[in-house]
Parts: structure tokens; sequence; C-alpha cells
């Protein structure tokens, strides 16, 4: 919400200056975002009187002009079309500066002295949509009663201090000026002037002569107030009503239209107007929209209804989506000779679902959005027919038409000081409280109980509804600063902790940053081409994605089904950038629709039919461009793999060959990672695929490891037990096998680990070779077997025939020592 300081003092007699109007109203919960001082930049630009306008001598689209600025006359040439003598116009004098910096200086032009510039309404870094009485080709010209030689900016209303406010979704009365009035009223404890203009001058004409309201759907519509115009005179508004609608980010238009809508600013109360002879029969039905029935709307969009929407019809047809926006056939035009103005109040639940289905948000569907109070309707049509009478530009009908169901009875709430003050931590008395809430508006009055109070709710202020709302409201207004910091009163501190999910989670990064990985954060919100980039075709699980209703753009419409594009889209920045190598992890969600992927025999978080599935996934990347083998990059990121399973107590996993499902992993190179607690695997590991790694602009050494957190975190684990150094020496023994290449080698290190029996205390792979010396369908893999007995030293004859025993086993599989 924009507004200018000086809008909002047209409602109090606030003295102090914009920084301390920001500082307390922040402060007090009324959040400012931004301030901005209109034309800021502009310097020495004055009003001046164009005395003469002859031809340039030298140049036939340039006019030389004798022009009057109050203390001087200047000669300036110039080269707007429009100029003429007997102009009031806005020159830049020598030394001023305009729009971007520009700054004027005397020059000659084509052989004459130009002292100074006369100026467009662009020149001062505004538009016609902001000056809709300038043009786009020429100069700006001023109003004949503008002073010469004074300040043009001042003539023109610019120089507002603009301000803009976050309002929270659940003060809807602060989306109007008047609102954030009352606002500044209570923070600084100044006079507030609520509106109450209505109108005193009628015709003879009664709206129901004129038009018919009929109401068919009370519960969308529980208020509708409808009033006739007649003698409608369509001109630009009037200076001080354009700046102040500038000031809040709206186009003036014309008087009509910038009535509506300065109500609607200054009350917060959506207005619209009809042109009554496009209206047929002079007829207004609110009713529900007809399947698949057509519209237009003020902004050229083409929709088609459905029974949930509301409209605003004439016997014809819909002229608007309620609550929304107006259709194409019912605004207003310069021909406009009388007009219906519309004050209503329209269901907020009925409003959102339909701006959201036509992705229309506007200023209106904004307000109603947020459930705006029938009371208000009444006072915006009596303050825009104020404006039509004070403006002179129609003659209001001397009854309105109201179709609108009673006022729903105010609400009361009952408190007491002590209340108050052990929910806020500070000690006022209770009539330091009662000034606060009255400044509010609330009527606030004794109960026939000692020391409670009753509190009438004004109809604007819907939030409050107990105690501790009333509570909230004084602690802010007296001030959040001024609060001590102390332990709340008759409060029981606790203590907090994570629990064990979190803590495993905390585990996990810990780990992966001590193995050197980076966490990332990256959108949940993806491209439609993601998948297919991945080489995924449209039958594939991780194909099934979501799409979000609302998108950002066609590049964030889908939600992930793998967290893996965005880490190589990661890696492509880095390589972009200069660094060769690094590994990455995200902690993030995927997200399927319902049945769809492995249950893993465990119950969902969170179940619900509508919506979507959430999987949260460890999901880490490793890259390096110098890796002269890549078998390397693989086994580095499976010891990540097997550190992480270690920290977390699982001793027990498989990884075994992965099929053709997954076609962005390397043939050959990837492996599926199975817990014993699940048939299914729970995760990926492997290179990923050249032509993937050419898709997303990495190198083809990168490696991925991705894991499903909920399965991984609920499998069993070993616990953690004290044992003793041990008393007696070990015997290691290493084995170096020559075996096929396609041999999975986490096979073969179980059957050793098996056949070693309970002797054995570790088993490790230290070595994998290929290369000279070594068949091309060939690899050796060296391991080392660490042998223990905990009440005695081990000697070699018991450990030869282990040995033997295992490359007896492991030749009968054609897999031989290395010689």
């Amino acid at each position: 919400m924009k507004a200018s300081l000086e809008w909002i003092k047209d409602f109090t007699d606030y003295q102090g200056d914009v920084k301390q109007f920001v500082d307390g109203m922040t402060l007090s919960g009324t959040k400012v975002e931004s301030v901005e001082l209109e034309g800021a930049e502009l310097k020495n630009v004055v009003v001046g009187y164009v005395l003469e306008k002859n031809q340039h001598p030298n140049a036939d689209r340039l006019s030389v002009c004798q022009v009057d600025v109050g203390t001087d006359v200047l000669q300036i040439v110039c080269g707007a079309p429009n100029v003429d003598a007997g102009q009031k116009v806005v020159v830049a004098l020598p030394g001023a500066v305009l729009a971007g910096g520009f700054k004027i200086k005397k020059a000659k032009m084509r052989g004459e002295e130009s002292n100074g510039m006369i100026c467009s309404i662009d020149e001062l870094g505004f538009s016609v949509h902001e000056f809709p009485d300038a043009i786009s080709d020429g100069i700006y010209v001023l109003p004949d009663d503008s002073p010469i030689g004074a300040n043009a900016l001042d003539i023109m209303g610019i120089g507002q201090e603009i301000i803009e406010f976050e309002i929270t979704s659940n003060r809807p009365d602060c989306l109007a000026v008047e609102g954030l009035a009352r606002e500044t009223a209570v923070t600084f404890d100044v006079e507030f002037t609520p509106l109450d203009k209505k109108p005193s001058k009628f015709s003879d004409l009664k709206s129901e002569d004129l038009a018919s309201i009929v109401v068919e759907a009370p519960d969308l519509c529980p208020a509708f107030i409808g009033r006739v115009v007649t003698d409608v005179i369509i001109e630009p508004s009037p200076i001080w009503m354009q700046k102040r609608l500038r000031a809040a980010g709206m186009r003036p238009i014309n008087n009509i239209v910038d009535i509506t809508n300065f109500v609607m600013l200054s009350l917060g109360q959506p207005m619209h107007a009809y042109d009554l002879d496009f209206l047929t029969d002079q007829s207004i039905i609110v009713r529900r929209a007809k399947e698949q029935e057509e519209m237009t709307l003020l902004d050229g969009t083409e929709i088609k209804m459905n029974p949930e929407d509301l409209v605003i019809a004439d016997t014809a047809g819909a002229v608007g989506l309620a609550g929304v926006m107006g259709a194409e056939n019912s605004e207003v035009r310069d021909s406009t000779r009388a007009i219906l103005f519309e004050a209503a109040n329209f269901s907020k639940t009925s409003v959102r679902k339909t701006a959201k289905e036509y992705n229309i948000r506007s200023e209106a569907s904004l307000r109603f959005e947020k459930g705006l109070p029938a009371q208000n309707a009444q006072r915006a049509m009596d303050y825009a027919c104020y404006l039509i009478e004070e403006l002179n530009c129609g003659k209001v009908a001397c009854t309105e038409i109201k179709v609108a169901a009673e006022y729903p009875e105010l609400h009361k709430i009952e408190y007491t000081a002590q209340g108050i003050n052990k929910l806020t931590g500070i000690d006022l008395n209770i009539e330091q409280i009662n000034h606060i809430l009255s400044k509010l508006e609330l009527v606030i009055e004794p109960t026939e109980v000692s020391d409670i109070y009753s509190a009438t709710i004004p109809y604007f202020r819907d939030d409050l509804q107990l105690e501790a709302d009333l509570a909230e409201e004084v602690a802010r207004i007296y001030g959040y600063d001024k609060i001590e910091s102390r332990f709340s009163k008759g409060n029981t501190p606790t203590l907090g902790g994570r629990n064990e999910i979190q803590l495993d989670i905390e585990k996990i990064r810990r780990v992966l940053e001590a193995c050197g990985a980076y966490e990332a954060y990256t959108y949940s919100f993806v491209s439609p081409t993601d998948v297919i980039r991945l080489g995924l075709d449209s039958e594939h699980v991780l194909s099934q994605q979501l799409t979000i209703l609302n998108p950002l753009g066609e590049e964030y419409s889908k939600m992930r089904t793998t967290i893996l594009p965005s880490l190589l889209r990661v890696i492509e920045y880095n390589l972009a950038h200069g660094n060769s190598n690094g590994i990455f992890y995200e902690l993030g969600k995927t997200y399927h629709p319902l049945n769809t992927m492995p249950d893993y025999g465990l119950t969902a978080d969170y179940p619900d039919e509508h919506l979507p599935d959430e999987r949260d996934h460890i999901t880490v990347a490793l890259f390096d461009q110098n890796l002269k083998e890549s078998s390397q990059g693989y086994f580095e990121i499976k010891g990540i793999m097997e550190e992480l399973f270690r920290h977390l107590g699982i001793a027990q996993f498989k990884v075994a060959r992965a099929g053709q499902d997954y076609p962005y992993y390397h043939p050959g190179q990837a492996a599926s990672v199975y817990l014993p607690d699940y048939t299914e695997s729970i995760g990926f590991i492997g290179t990923i695929h050249p032509s993937v790694a050419k898709e997303f602009g990495v190198t083809s050494n990168t490696y991925i490891l991705d894991l499903e957190l909920k399965p991984l975190l609920l499998s069993k684990r070993e616990e953690i037990i004290f044992q003793a150094l041990p008393k007696y020496p070990s015997i290691t023994r290493d084995l170096a096998f020559v075996m096929p290449q396609e041999t999975l080698v986490s096979e073969i290190k179980t059957e050793i680990a098996d056949l070693a029996g309970s002797l054995l205390e570790s088993i490790q792979i230290f070595d994998v070779y290929q290369g000279e010396g070594i068949a091309e369908d060939k690899k050796s893999v060296a391991f080392s077997l660490v042998f223990r007995a905990a009440e005695r030293t081990l000697s070699d004859q018991e450990i030869n025939p282990i040995m033997q025993k295992i490359i007896s086993k492991m030749t009968e599989k054609d897999i031989v020592l290395r010689g």
C-alpha cells in the first residue's frame, strides 16, 4: 500500500518529519518498506510564459521562443510541435537538473542561442499515464492561472513524500489512507479526523426510477448499494486528486473513474461506475455465472466462466466479475452522460477463488479477499457522491437503491489490567490501557464485576477477538522498544531441544561438511524440460511432475521429482566461474503424485488424498575436471556414503548394479543402494551419463549420490557399544584378485568376509587397477584382511587354511590371484 505523507496528514495533525514517521509507524506494527521523494532529482524548474514563437532561421523543425520566467526573458530554442505563444510552460533554467541527472546548460542550436529548455513530461521523469493531459511528443502545457516564475513542480503537484507500507493480511483497514492515518494518530498520540463526507445537493430524480438492482446470490453479496448520477461531465480530475492517485501508484484516467479509485484508496472500499446507457434495461443483476458464459474484461482478457463465479450482469449478460474487474462493455467513456455508482460487499472466499482461477489480481480483489465490513459500502457511496458534488461534474439522484442484510452486531471483549499486563510483561494501570484502546476507537465500558472492563470492537477491526489481541494492541502502541527484557511472570520456562530425526539431520550435515561438501539451497519449482534433459521418457515415474496453478513463469511451472537437475545447475555455475572441482549436497524435498513412489512399508507422515506425496532426500554431487581415472570419483563418493552410514550406525547395506530405469547414470557405473529393512532400493549412486553431462554443461567426471531420507533414518541401527582396546596382536593378509570387469566388487567382498569366519576383524579394498599387465576385460582388486582373536595370539597355522579356502573358492568363480 502506497500513500503520500501529505494525504495522511489530511486526516491527522501530525507535525513531525518523514523519518520520525517511518520509525514510529514501523515500531508500532505498520511496517514501512520504502520512502521516495517524488521528483527528488529535479532542480531549478520554473513556470515560464511564452511571449513569442518564431521559426528558427536554420532549421525547419525548430522554433525560437522568447520566454518570461519571472526574473528575466530568456531565448529558448524548442523542437516541440505544440509550443506556441501565450502558453504557460515548464522551463528548466541553465544549471537545472532533469530526470536521469541530465544537466541543462546554455548552448547554441544551429547558430541560435538557447538559455534553457521547455520541458516535456518525459524529460521530467513522468509519463502520459501519470499526467493524462500531457502529450507524448510535445511539451507539457501548464494551466493558464499558473504564476510566472513559480516552482513548476509545486504547480504540477510533484514533490510528495511517498511511503510504501507492508500491510499484514489481518489488517484490511490499513489498505486505506484513513486506516493508515488512524494508526498514525494513535502511534503519535495526535488527533484523528475520520472521513464523514456526504452530498448535500440532489436532483429531483430517483435512482429506482432510472435503474433496477436485483441480488440473486445474497450468500455471496450481503450488501449492494447503487446510486444514479445524471448530467455527467467527463473531464480530467483536479491536480490534488491526480497527485494522490499518482502517489498510490494509480494512473489518473478521468474524473469519474478517478473518484471511484480515490474513494477506494481513502476508505478501502472498492467501487465501480457503470455507463447507465450501456446497461441493457438499465438493470443490475447480481448472480452466479452460467456454465461457459463469456465475458471480455476491462483489460481485454477474454474469459469463460462457471457457476462458482459471481458476476454483475444486466438482462443481456455479464458486465463485471464481482469484486475483481468490470467488463469492457460497462466502462465509462468520454460520451458517458449518466452513471450508476456501485458500492458492494462480496464474499472474500468467492472473490479469492475467482481471482485465482483467472489469474487476475486487481486493487479491488486485493481488498475484498481480506474481508471488508459491510458498513463501509455506505460510507464509500456517500463520499463518492460528495466528490461528484465537489467537482461539479454531475447531479446526484435524491435516493439510492440498497439491497443489504442487517449489519452484524458488534462483538465485545472483556479484559482486566492484570490480564493485559501478564500477557505483555509490562506494568500499566487501567487508565493507561483504556486510553490506548480508546484511541484505537474501541468503546470502553466497566462491567458489573470490579476490575473487569468491556471493549466494543469497531466494525473495521474484525481481527480483534480475544483479550490476547487487546494485549497485543496495547503492547505495540505502548512501544515494544520500551518493554524490558525479562522472564514473563507466572510462566514456567521450558527447555527446548531437537528430536532424534533433527539430530540425525544435523549429524548428516556435519559428516558431509567434514568430507568437504558445501550445502546448496535450490528451488523446488523447476522447468518442465528438466526431466527431458535427463533423458527420461514421458512414462517414467520421475516425469510425473505436478503443475503449479499460478507459476512465476514457464521456467518455474513444475514441482521437482528429483534434486539432480538443481545440483547439476549449481555445478555448471561453478565451472563457469573457474571452480574445477567440488562437492555439493542438498537436503531437500521432491514432490510426486500419490501412489507413484514406493512406501517402504512405512506410514505416511501426513496422509491426505489431495496433497502431493512429499519425499525428503539427501543428494550429493561431486565433480572434478582434473581426474585421470573416472573410477576414482566413483570410489570417492562411495566413500562419502560409507562414512555417512558409519556415523548413522548403519553397518549393513548392499549396492547392486542399477537397471535401465535411470538413463541419466552411466551404464555400468551406477548402482542401487539397499538396506536390509526394505525390499526396494532407498537410493542410487553412480557417474552421470555423458549425454546428460553435455546437456547441462558439466564435466563427465560428475558423480551423484541420491538417498531417500525417511527410510534411511528409520532403518535399524547398530548401537555404539564400548569395546576395550585389544590385548593381542592382529595378523594382516593382503589378497589381489584378477576378475572380470563386470564383477560387482561388493559381492566378492561380502563372500570373502563370510569365508573368513569369526576371526576376521575387518576387510578393506585398498586398490583397484586396470592397465598394463591386466587383460582389457579384467580388473585387479586388492583386499586387506585383518584377523584377531580376543583371548589369544593367532598363529600362521590358523590363518593359512582360511586364506587357502578363500583362494580356492574364488578360483571356482574364474577369479584368480594376481601374479
